[in-house]
C-alpha cells in the first residue's frame, strides 16, 4: 500500500505511539480521509492541507483518537483527554479477538478484528480496505474458500500465547496485535494443544456471531488469515 504524501503532514502523538500497535494506528491513517474536528480550539481541520497531531485515549475495549491542529498543541503541552468528538466518522477503534471451535473446520480458530478500520473510499470509485492490507504484507494470505475448510499456509513469525483470561497475539517482529483479555471455549485449549491454530482476521467482524461474520468477510474478499504458533502461558 503505497503512503499517501499528505500524511508528512500529520504527527503521532506519544500517547498514539503508546497504546495502539504502530500497524494498526498506519492502517487507519493510510485509508483516513483527513478531516477532523480538533481537540483544543473545536474547528475542523483536514490533514491533508493542515500540519495535524493525532493521540490516542484509552478506552474500556478500545482506544479513542483524538486530532488537533499542530499550531494549537505544542509539543510540550498535555494531550487533551476529554474534549469535543473528532469529526472522522471513525474516531474509535476497537481491537478485539475471540477463540472458538466448529465441526469441520481446523482444530483451533482466533479471530481477530479492529472495529472503526473498514474498507473506505479511495477515490473514482474504488475502496481500500487499510486492514487486510496490511496483514498481507506481514504474512497472512487472502482467504479464498471456504475458512472453515481450507487449509492455511503457515504464517512466519506470528504467534499466539494464551492462558484462560489473558491472550496476546504478536506479529512477526514481537508488535502485539492484542494483548488483553478473552475468554476461550471450553474445548479450545485441548484442540490448540497441537501447537498451531488458524488466526483469521477481517475489519468491524461482528464476534458475537463468528461464524456468520466470517462467512461474510469471505463473501467480500476481506478475510486474511494463516496457521500460527500457539503456546500456553507459563503460570505466574
Amino acid at each position: 500500500m503505497t503512503r499517501p504524501t499528505w500524511l508528512d503532514n500529520v504527527a503521532v502523538d506519544v500517547s498514539a505511539a503508546e497504546r495502539l500497535p504502530t500497524s494498526v494506528l498506519d492502517a487507519f491513517l493510510r485509508s483516513w480521509d483527513g478531516a477532523y474536528g480538533c481537540a483544543v480550539c473545536t474547528r475542523a481541520g483536514n490533514a491533508r492541507r493542515d500540519p495535524t497531531t493525532v493521540g490516542a485515549v484509552a478506552e474500556p475495549g478500545g482506544h479513542q483518537l483524538w486530532f488537533a491542529h499542530r499550531a494549537c498543541r505544542p509539543p510540550d503541552e498535555p494531550a487533551p483527554v476529554e474534549g469535543p468528538p473528532v469529526a472522522t466518522g471513525a474516531e474509535r477503534l476497537r481491537l478485539a479477538v475471540s477463540g472458538f471451535t466448529r465441526p469441520g473446520a481446523p482444530p483451533a480458530s482466533l479471530v481477530l478484528t479492529v472495529r472503526g478500520l473498514g474498507r473506505r473510499d479511495a477515490g473514482g470509485g474504488d475502496t481500500v480496505d487499510a486492514l487486510a492490507a496490511t496483514l498481507l504484507g506481514a504474512g497472512l494470505e487472502l482467504v479464498a474458500s471456504d475458512w472453515s475448510t481450507v487449509e492455511l499456509s503457515p504464517a512466519a513469525g506470528w504467534e499466539v500465547e494464551w492462558d484462560d483470561t489473558w491472550v496476546v497475539v504478536r506479529a512477526p517482529g514481537g508488535e502485539a496485535w492484542y494483548d488483553g483479555p478473552w475468554d476461550p471455549p471450553a474445548a479450545w485449549g485441548e484442540l490448540a494443544a497441537g501447537g498451531a491454530v488458524a488466526l483469521l482476521a477481517a475489519a468491524d467482524l461482528e464476534l458475537r456471531a463468528p461464524v456468520g461474520a466470517l462467512d461474510e468477510a469471505l463473501g467480500a474478499g476481506r478475510l486474511v488469515g494463516g496457521a500460527v504458533a500457539v503456546r500456553r502461558r507459563p503460570p505466574h
